[in-house]
């Protein structure tokens, strides 16, 4: 039943939809305004629709202590809302559409005037218990200071929208404990698209390209997942934030904060701020990008997986771009594995910093510097040898130390720059060995504490004269990290133009007990507190 608005009224009763009625209301044009207090209750089928697309119902509800609505929409009822029609609410403690059944929004105009009085000015555009639908509409959270505005407030059902259009500024999307599904183009200028803050909630955004002010802020235990879709920010600040336990699955998907200005390294602006104990992978044709900070800062013990440990190393995707890092991770115990794809930053900062935990086997992280980008890039790359004795080469430069059964001086050489990783095991030097590390020129970089332990004699020397050793270990308050370790019974040597470098933060980069002798070299230290002090030594003695 069909009913035709003839002139615009007010409403000053609340009246309620039967479960058995199917009713059907045309604005026809004209405007209804509902006094204080008054309800629309739905528990049958309700259309509110608009055949001049020009019309509009105000609501004006108070609240107090409790949220109170203008439509209530009951676990029986089916609410249809088209054709341009426009649903506003006005006042504070609020919902303008208070859903347990079923509602369909599409092609209109919802909107919150929320007003500030004391404690109470918040808003709610639709408050979701039930399945909401959004397409194709605006969703205007345009209260004035008010505490807590909000688009929909999903609290544990499900909600769907596509091609929707934020006005004004707040939450557009606030997920508890339910679901949210986003599709489509979406553009939020001022707000953060979707919250989540609930324990066992879920977000899709698939095939979606959406610009946003704030895209993703999740906290909790949330599960995301992002396919072939687009997130656009150009503006400051972080793209999407990840903190608590949640997980985040990205999917041939392109996350891009495209801020013009120079910003700074850490957290506060990168293209993905994680501080979550979760699970980041990023997998398929995925780019994340940040062209002027940083792609990805980790500052949790979260593990981050590029790609898939398949067997299979695919060199060009996912691809992590920062305008300083590529990816940067403060935490020591947080992890990266490195199966697929690239990672770039400057060549003045770095493509990773710190640690890669594992890689796909048989291969290993090799950086490369383009002075004319002025890049740093890291890729995979198979194993090759990279270090020989004698006629003998090895993949590691462990494997060359444990072969090593003479108690005469034995000389390896270094052949390419090596890097170890943080879940490899220490170098241990025997208390009977005499050895010599020439570094011939190349750079040996690693992530793992205490990378060699000297018991014996050991002497790092380079017969080129421009290799390097670098630690980048961090350590936790005064539980300092070593890079390297001389034992009571050991002899260290560095000479002939070495430079010992460490990196990171509460760290030595010597510890030793016994006997060091430096000569015509540099042992220095580059400590980088992120927002802490930054305490080293060069050496502890």
């Amino acid at each position: 039943t069909t009913i035709n608005i003839l002139r615009d009224i007010t409403l000053r009763e609340s009246s309620t939809i039967p479960e058995d009625k199917n009713i059907v209301i045309d604005l026809n044009g004209n405007n209804i305004e509902a006094l204080l207090k008054i309800q629309m209750i739905n528990k049958g089928n309700l259309k509110i629709t608009d055949s001049k697309q020009t019309g509009s119902f105000i609501l004006n509800i108070r609240g107090s202590n409790s949220y109170v609505a203008g439509i209530v929409n009951e676990d029986t009822g089916i609410l249809t809302i088209d054709n341009n029609v426009t649903i506003s609410g006005t006042g504070y403690n609020f919902n303008v559409i208070n859903n347990a059944g079923t509602v369909n929004v599409t092609n209109a105009n919802i909107k919150e005037r929320s007003q500030t009085t004391g404690s109470y000015a918040n808003s709610r555009i639709i408050y979701n218990t039930g399945t909401a639908k959004v397409s194709n509409s605006i969703l205007g959270i345009n209260g004035s200071g008010s505490t807590s505005k909000y688009g929909i407030y999903n609290a544990k059902g499900i909600v769907n929208v596509k091609d929707i259009t934020e006005e004004g500024s707040g939450e557009v999307i606030y997920n508890d404990t339910g679901e949210v599904n986003v599709t489509g183009i979406n553009k939020v200028e001022t707000g953060t698209f979707i919250v989540g803050r609930g324990t066992g909630g879920t977000i899709n955004i698939k095939d979606s390209n959406s610009t946003v002010c704030n895209a993703l802020e999740v906290k909790e235990s949330t599960e995301v997942t992002i396919e072939n879709s687009t997130l656009t920010k150009t503006i400051y600040g972080t793209v999407i934030e990840i903190s608590g336990n949640s997980n985040l699955n990205i999917k041939d998907s392109n996350i891009i904060q495209d801020y013009s200005k120079t910003t700074t390294v850490f957290g506060g602006d990168c293209c993905i701020k994680y501080n979550s104990t979760g699970t980041l992978k990023i997998t398929g044709e995925s780019t994340i990008t940040s062209a002027k900070s940083t792609g990805i800062y980790n500052s949790s013990t979260g593990t981050i997986i590029l790609g898939e440990n398949d067997g299979e190393v695919d060199k060009t995707y996912p691809c992590i771009t920062g305008g300083k890092y590529g990816i940067y991770q403060s935490n020591a115990s947080s992890k990266l594995n490195f199966y697929d794809g690239v990672v770039i930053g400057s060549n003045d900062c770095d493509s990773i910093y710190q640690y890669v935990t594992m890689t796909e086997e048989g291969y290993e992280v090799v950086k490369t510097i383009d002075e004319e980008s002025k890049t740093s890039t890291a890729r995979l790359e198979q194993k090759t040898v990279v270090a020989q004795i004698g006629e003998n080469q090895y993949y590691t430069l462990n494997d060359a130390i444990q072969s090593i059964q003479e108690t005469e001086e034995t000389t390896i050489n270094i052949l390419r720059d090596i890097e170890i990783l943080s879940t490899m095991d220490p170098i241990e030097i025997a208390e009977d060995k005499n050895i010599v590390i020439d570094l011939n020129g190349n750079n040996i970089e690693s992530a793992l504490k205490s990378t060699i332990i000297n018991k014996g004699k050991l002497r790092i020397t380079d017969s080129k004269q421009t290799g390097s050793l670098t630690f980048n270990v961090t350590g936790v308050n005064n539980a300092y990290a070593m890079g390297l370790v001389n034992e009571s019974t050991g002899t260290l040597i560095i000479d002939n133009n070495v430079t010992i470098l460490g990196e990171g933060t509460y760290f030595n980069v010597i510890n030793n007990e016994g006997t060091v002798n430096v000569t015509n070299s540099k042992v220095e230290e580059k400590a980088k507190p992120n927002g802490y002090n930054g305490y080293s030594r060069v050496i502890y003695n």
